[in-house]
């Protein structure tokens, strides 16, 4: 029996991805801005590093409770760590953190078509988790890297970070058919609950660690105390990465009907 498919017009195709790529760069707009204003909010409103976190982690709440029925450096914490401690202009911290999210978005269509091709699921997401912990590992705790190390680290561990598109279908493969739509939205929402969570988290760690210099009655956070925030950042990507070890190959196929 032959099934006449039909393409829709190119016009159309190209009209429905610009719809989605302009609200994904308005949601990319709203979900690093707050990086950029951190030192206004933080005294325009008089707020500490855990309610800085808690603020920031509002844009995410309502959309985990509707994924039941899709990066926290980047959200907030990233620009005044990488001006504080680099020695950086806003403006390039900022751009720094873009270039991250960027890296983001490339790798997440390269490692799924990498993973069509193969034929498997779990040994790239196994690399991209591999490196990106590897990329946060060395951007935190080597001390003093050079600007254009620093770049390129955080290119990498961005763009190792687009493994996780491969959950999608690999959760799709590892569930009945008629689950697929219920399995997306629990990815998706483990996906969202990761900056939800480690927000507030490590803006209460910052504090925890906070050594009481200030600034125009701003708190500074010295490398420690960052450290120890992004340190929970740290063990989630781990625990991540551990999971995977639990998890059985699909080969791109639908395992369970």
């Amino acid at each position: 029996m032959h099934t006449n498919a039909t393409t829709p017009p190119v016009r159309l195709a190209w009209t429905i991805w610009g719809f989605g790529a302009t609200f994904y760069l308005m949601g990319f707009f709203q979900r690093v801005a707050p990086a950029v204003m951190t030192v206004e909010l933080m005294q325009e409103f008089n707020l500490n590093a855990t309610a800085l976190g808690n603020l920031s982690a509002f844009y995410f709440y309502s959309y985990v409770s509707m994924q039941i029925p899709t990066g926290i450096l980047a959200d907030i914490w990233g620009v005044p760590y990488l001006s504080t401690h680099h020695n950086l202009p806003a403006t390039q911290a900022a751009a720094l953190n873009s270039t991250l999210l960027v890296a983001w978005a490339i790798g997440g269509p390269i490692f799924g078509g990498l993973s069509d091709r193969i034929g498997r699921r779990k040994p790239l997401y196994f690399l991209g988790c591999a490196l990106a912990v590897t990329g946060w590992a060395v951007i935190l705790f080597i001390p003093n890297l050079p600007i254009f190390l620093l770049v390129i680290m955080l290119v990498i561990t961005g763009f190792a970070s687009g493994c996780i598109i491969i959950s999608f279908a690999f959760a799709k493969e590892s569930v009945p058919t008629h689950l697929a739509g219920t399995v997306n939205g629990v990815i998706n929402m483990g996906v969202i609950s990761g900056p939800t969570l480690l927000q507030p988290a490590v803006g209460w760690m910052l504090d925890r660690n906070w050594s009481g210099e200030l600034l125009q009655g701003i708190r500074i956070y010295d490398l420690t105390a960052y450290r120890a925030g992004f340190l929970l950042m740290l063990v989630w990507a781990l625990l991540s990465l551990a999971l995977l070890f639990f998890t059985r190959e699909t080969r791109c196929r639908q395992i369970v009907k």
